[in-house]
């Protein structure tokens, strides 16, 4: 939950339009600490530790703190309550954290149990975890990079299992595609399994056709830097691409393509080969400047 420093800025709203527009379960993790103008740092509901940022450095650092001596009695309440909760919707949507839970003599679950059950519930689509913040104070940021980590399936876990053609191979999706004026076309990917290097030949399996890498770059938000070698579950741009569109799958070869191809159609993988399938465009047009003197301008109000 973004923007939780702004004016009538409400969490527990928040919560329940995830609820009921999103179809999800909502699982906050995090408790804000005031809202709004208020909004000072938020408690981790699994550790119970009180986060706080430094704004003379622009929220860069992050700071824990003791719970007791920094929250008022009712905000601790509070906070107490949420733990409850949270501790009571995973039991609800697991038996065997229900069973550790009766079984402890607090009738609770310790922070190392409530990570590793919300790490279950995440891998299964039961739960969404929650996490709180304020990105333009950078109020949050730091948390929300270590839940990604704590909960979310790494590439090892989330290998294209179905496809063995593919494991340990290249393979790749293309899911965007952007123009520069000193690079060309520049082909951002996500690495599914593999690694990528410059200088290497690959082969696009939805446009049966061979692409030769020119130079890597790491993604660093606006800033490209270039690499070596790009391995699964990153995101690359790759430079030198002619013919790869977004929602193109890149392999290793036509070789490893035309099994996986075979695979796919007997495991009932080829929707992932498909990649994406675009509706034709209702309206079409193409803007075009008289002169390369006029470019400029017309990036300017295209942008």
């Amino acid at each position: 939950m973004n923007k939780m420093d702004r004016s009538n800025a409400n969490f527990t709203n928040a919560i329940e339009s995830v609820r009921n527009k999103l179809c999800a379960i909502p699982l906050p993790v995090q408790y804000p600490l005031g809202m709004g103008k208020e909004f000072t740092g938020v408690c981790d509901l699994v550790t119970m530790d009180i986060l706080k940022w430094n704004q003379s450095n622009c929220g860069y650092e992050c700071e824990a703190v003791d719970s007791c001596m920094s929250v008022s009695q009712d905000m601790l309440n509070e906070v107490k309550l949420a733990r409850s909760r949270l501790i009571e919707e995973v039991a609800m949507h697991s038996n065997e954290a229900m069973a550790k839970m009766f079984a402890a003599e607090d009738n609770t679950l310790s922070p190392d149990e409530l990570l590793y059950f919300i790490r279950k519930l995440t891998h299964s689509c039961s739960v969404v975890p929650v996490l709180c913040g304020s990105a333009l104070k950078n109020k949050g940021i730091q948390p929300l990079m270590d839940a990604m980590l704590y909960f979310l399936p790494s590439p090892a876990h989330r290998r294209a299992n179905h496809l063995p053609a593919v494991v340990h191979k290249l393979c790749a999706f293309v899911f965007k595609v952007i123009h520069s004026h000193q690079r060309g076309p520049v082909v951002f990917v996500r690495l599914y399994s593999g690694c990528l290097r410059p200088h290497s030949n690959i082969y696009n399996m939805s446009r049966k056709c061979r692409e030769r890498v020119n130079r890597l770059l790491q993604v660093f938000a606006d800033e490209l830097k270039e690499v070596t070698e790009m391995t699964e579950g990153n995101i690359a741009a790759i430079v030198g691409l002619k013919n790869t569109y977004t929602g193109d799958v890149l392999v290793t070869s036509a070789d490893v393509a035309s099994a996986a191809e075979k695979e796919g159609a007997m495991t009932g993988g080829e929707h992932f080969l498909k990649g994406l399938e675009a509706p034709e465009p209702v309206f079409f047009r193409t803007i075009e400047t008289f002169s390369a003197v006029e470019q400029q301008g017309e990036n300017n109000t295209v942008s």
